[in-house]
């Protein structure tokens, strides 16, 4: 029987990072990919010949400086790409847009009110500020208070100590972004509509939240993760999409002599006194393990890969639990060209950033009721990403990709599933509302595919979609995160981690739960030598 000492399942980004940093600490690691590629929603195929697109994955995200240094990543090949802040597209031919430089957004602003002009440098400091305390503990594993070691209570003293010494104006902040709505906070700095719809938009995507929700207003501060100069916060992407990273990962994973199998889908978990001791492929092979990493949803993970018998009273049911909803669906557009948007200025900086189609807050939060009752949206948010505006590498040249996450799709109607005509419906809902701003948009068409949230499960193996494998409301982050007692990456079962986004962070950084929980791995071996 073959043997590895580490056994990841899924060559996600998550799952690569958690193989390198484990195969760098010594440890022979096996990742067992159940396609034939590498990424998981981060990958990218090919459309149309020439085109590359991201199927399921997002276009940007927050990489950790740290995780580009421990792996020097760029000396491995890896190029960062950095936009500026987006535009966001109203029916009446208005449009927001945002920018890096702080005198060019405020210029911008003061085109729709000079009060909210003069609000910008303290939002955008409020902003960073909120998006610092989130970066801190991006890459620690969470505090969880049913801890009781010596470390942990030195933690929550250290903690405690740190807001008794915040000024009441910082933990008067500190309170609104953690409990306001998306609505609500932003009143509080700007008044034109429509800035608060585009600032608000963006927020919204991959949440299963509604721009009055209370708690909507924490999802501002992580769009600020890549950093500032007093502008819109940039938006960063790998030169050649997220796959470029994931090939990287992989590259690295090798050079450290671990080993990457494809077509190689775990099925099972064998168990000998209570732990975790080999997986069990799809063709009956077994591999043993001295540690066993799911890449893989928490409710995949266990519910999927153990007998529930073999688990604790409850666990099954705690993990069962746990919110995961598909809200998204993604339509690819390969284009010979970019389309006329007739209501912007020709070569405007800032649609490098993406573009936001959804209306006013009215009509965000009339599509956020219809998802609530399962019915298709009448007129979604749409996100746009055109990775090519900066990256010609992904497409023929001329050509363009329209990378469009659809918001507010359920995963199943009130009155049955996605049929046909329904997929169609969206679709074509999707190209008028962009041909709305640019009427030429469907003559430059020459590819195109839609994935609705079962899609998304039956490819990726996100449980009804979930584009961060478990919501990111607040009851589920942190110490909750993926279940309360199992915030560090460990489990009840012996040998046995979790390290994809169903843990802390979630989707708030590129690779993060990955790199935590090899962390975990790493310290608790220590400690069995000790």
């Amino acid at each position: 029987m073959e043997r590895a000492d580490a056994v990841i399942i899924g060559a996600g980004l998550n799952g690569l990072t958690a193989a390198a940093r484990l195969a760098g600490a010594g440890l022979s690691v096996l990742v067992v990919e159940r396609t034939d590629h590498v990424g998981g929603g981060a990958a990218h195929n090919e459309l149309v010949p020439g085109y590359s697109v991201p199927p399921i994955g997002f276009s940007h995200g927050y990489l950790p400086p740290e995780l580009i240094r421990e792996f020097d990543l760029g000396r491995h090949g890896l190029q960062m790409v950095r936009r500026e802040g987006g535009v966001s597209l109203f029916d009446d031919g208005s449009y927001v847009a945002s920018y890096t430089n702080p005198h060019v957004m405020q210029r911008e602003l003061a085109r729709l009110s000079h009060r909210d002009a003069d609000a910008w440098p303290r939002f955008a400091r409020d902003m960073q500020r909120q998006a610092n305390y989130i970066r801190e503990n991006l890459l620690q594993t969470p505090n969880d208070p049913a801890v009781r070691s010596l470390s942990a209570v030195r933690t929550r003293f250290s903690q405690a100590q740190q807001v008794a010494g915040m000024t009441p104006d910082a933990l008067y902040d500190l309170t609104k972004f953690w409990s306001l709505s998306l609505v609500d906070l932003l009143g509080q700095y700007f008044e034109s509509p429509e800035v608060i719809a585009h600032l608000a938009a963006p927020a919204l995507v991959g949440r299963a939240l509604g721009p009055h929700d209370p708690t909507s207003a924490a999802l501002l501060p992580p769009l600020w993760l890549n950093g500032s100069e007093g502008g819109a916060p940039w938006r960063m992407s790998p030169k050649g999409g997220t796959a470029a990273l994931s090939r990287v990962l992989c590259d690295i994973v090798k050079a450290r002599g671990g080993e990457i199998r494809f077509d190689a889908e775990v099925t099972d978990i064998k168990m000998t006194n209570k732990k975790a001791t080999a997986v069990v492929l799809a063709d009956g092979e077994e591999i043993s393990a001295g540690l066993v990493v799911s890449d893989l949803d928490i409710k995949r993970s266990f519910l999927s890969l153990f007998q529930w018998a073999g688990l604790p009273d409850g666990f099954a049911e705690e993990v069962a639990n746990v919110q995961m909803e598909g809200i998204v669906a993604r339509i690819n557009f390969a284009l010979d060209a970019l389309p006329d948007f007739v209501n912007l200025p020709d070569g405007l900086p800032a649609l490098s950033g993406g573009l936001n189609i959804g209306g006013a807050i009215a009509h965000m939060a009339r599509a956020y009721d219809d998802w609530s009752e399962h019915y298709p949206p009448g007129r979604p948010l749409l996100d746009i990403a055109i990775p090519t505006l900066d990256d010609p590498s992904l497409a023929p040249p001329g050509g363009h990709v329209f990378a469009v996450t659809v918001q507010y799709v359920p995963h199943e109607l009130h009155d049955g599933v996605w049929s046909p005509a329904r997929r169609d419906a969206l679709m074509q809902t999707v190209k008028d509302m962009i041909s709305h701003h640019a009427p030429d948009f469907e003559d430059r068409i020459v590819g195109e595919e839609l994935r609705v949230p079962a899609d998304i499960e039956d490819e990726a193996g996100y449980t009804r979609g979930d584009p961060f494998l478990g919501q990111m409301s607040l009851d589920q982050m942190f110490f909750n995160r993926p279940v309360p007692g199992y915030s560090a990456y460990q489990s009840p079962i012996s040998n046995f981690y979790v390290c994809s986004a169903s843990t802390h962070p979630g989707g708030l950084a590129m690779g993060a739960a990955g790199a935590n929980a090899a962390q975990e791995i790493i310290g608790s071996l220590k400690g069995r030598r000790k």
